[in-house]
């Protein structure tokens, strides 16, 4: 005899759906920073915040802006690491070696505060190796008590991705070509003294 009936597969199905709800509203991710936010930051692209990440580890598998996936990319590496003082995080110039564009496709800024704000990550422009920036701890991203206008930054972080893949130029291939054609008119005369 069937004994399940309408009335006990609604409860089940009720709590499958808000396990479902509960679950994925828990997950964390990045959301769009504002124009102006996005403005702070010199020779950047875009710019995306955290929705719940106030560290950036580095000891948790997946690190934490993977976790986060910044920029929709989930294998970042980290790089290196700009500590700033309690006075000087409001404003102040980002750089990176240019050699850096020669083995990644990618570079990251991960901007770190702390109480009362999130990771603010920022995407550098093709290229770019440096630049001026001011905090994006302010409003209008984050909600500022009156006596807190803007936030120090703690450090910033670099994060690269994205293995460069090296297309030959070129110019050595048609370098290439004209020297083996010469080279095989060279041959067809040498077999045509003959």
């Amino acid at each position: 005899m069937n004994t399940w009936n309408r009335f006990s597969v609604l409860p089940l199905a009720t709590l499958a759906l808000v396990s479902a709800l509960v679950c994925g509203s828990v997950q964390a991710g990045t959301v769009a920073c504002d124009a102006s936010t996005l403005a702070l930051v010199t020779n950047t692209t875009d710019c995306e915040r955290s929705t719940s990440a106030t560290q950036d580890f580095l000891n948790t598998d997946p690190i934490t802006v993977n976790a986060e996936e910044f920029f929709s990319f989930d294998d970042w590496l980290f790089l290196d690491k700009d500590e700033y003082d309690d006075n000087s995080g409001q404003s102040g110039n980002w750089a990176v070696d240019a050699s850096v564009w020669d083995n990644y496709s990618n570079l990251m800024l991960i901007f770190k505060d702390g109480a009362g704000t999130t990771l603010v990550g920022y995407l550098a422009a093709d290229g770019a190796t440096g630049g001026t920036w001011e905090s994006p701890f302010r409003e209008p991203e984050f909600d500022m008590k009156p006596d807190d206008k803007i936030k120090d930054v703690s450090h910033i972080s670099y994060y690269v991705r994205g293995a460069v893949t090296r297309v030959p130029d070129t110019g050595s291939i048609v370098l290439m070509l004209i020297g083996l054609a010469f080279l095989g008119l060279s041959r067809a005369r040498t077999t045509q003294t003959e």
